[in-house]
């Protein structure tokens, strides 16, 4: 009784939002989605989103085809509606309950979880950060840090006083606009981030070869007291 009075409510919802062509079953399918809640981000590695989801979901952010889709390979976003050329809008109301709105923010929710996860589980930067990130500094715990002094552009590089010089770093003006030759100015306060001559991330979880900034005990118990490099195991 419930679930038939919220499908009916949602419905009527999207129809007076601009979606009066919905079929009954994609109703019920955002009615299950929204009824499920947000997806949590995942606390493993073998938990992380790779772009598939459920059938509801699909059915509800792209209709019958985005959820005959969810067999192939690909990523399901690109067949939601809206994320295409014009033959995949359906309508032209682009409002949040809509299928294209539906369409459109079920797509930047999927990249947002890709986003979030890859950063935890595969972005592992080299820079020198990892020990901030793990102990924090200045008072400020590690993952709330948002300035970092290695992603500084140093004296010499022709953007450094076009963003700050020796004083605060923030890309502005012409250096946000668009893609800058050097790659400079992808992360605002930290013009460095990404840019060309960085090394790359590497994709190894630095608790392997950092075992003495590691919070979790298992590690730690793991290397026993070898937890410094210049402590060699001696057989």
């Amino acid at each position: 009784m419930r679930r038939g009075l919220g499908s009916l409510l949602l419905g009527a919802l999207l129809v007076l939002m601009g979606c009066a062509t919905v079929e009954h079953d994609n109703v019920e399918a955002c009615l299950n989605v929204a009824e499920r809640g947000l997806r949590p981000v995942a606390a493993d590695r073998s938990q992380r989103f790779l772009g598939k989801v459920r059938e509801d979901t699909a059915r509800c952010r792209g209709g019958d085809r985005a959820a005959e889709a969810r067999s192939l390979p690909w990523i399901d976003w690109q067949n939601y509606w809206a994320t295409g050329d014009a033959s995949t809008r359906s309508g032209s109301s682009t409002t949040h309950l809509s299928r294209n709105g539906r369409g459109i923010d079920g797509a930047l929710l999927d990249l947002e979880y890709q986003r979030i996860e890859l950063i935890k589980f595969n972005l592992f930067d080299t820079s020198g950060t990892y020990e901030a990130y793990v102990r924090g500094r200045d008072g400020v715990g590690g993952p709330a840090l948002k300035v970092w002094p290695e992603m500084r552009l140093p004296k010499g590089h022709p953007g450094y006083d076009a963003v700050g010089g020796d004083g605060t770093q923030l890309c502005r003006d012409d250096l946000i606009r668009a893609r800058t030759l050097t790659g400079i100015c992808n992360d605002l306060k930290n013009p460095l981030m990404g840019s060309s001559h960085q090394t790359f991330a590497r994709n190894v979880q630095f608790e392997v070869t950092f075992p003495e900034l590691s919070q979790e005990q298992l590690t730690r118990n793991r290397h026993g007291d070898r937890l410094g490099l210049l402590k060699p195991i001696r057989r």
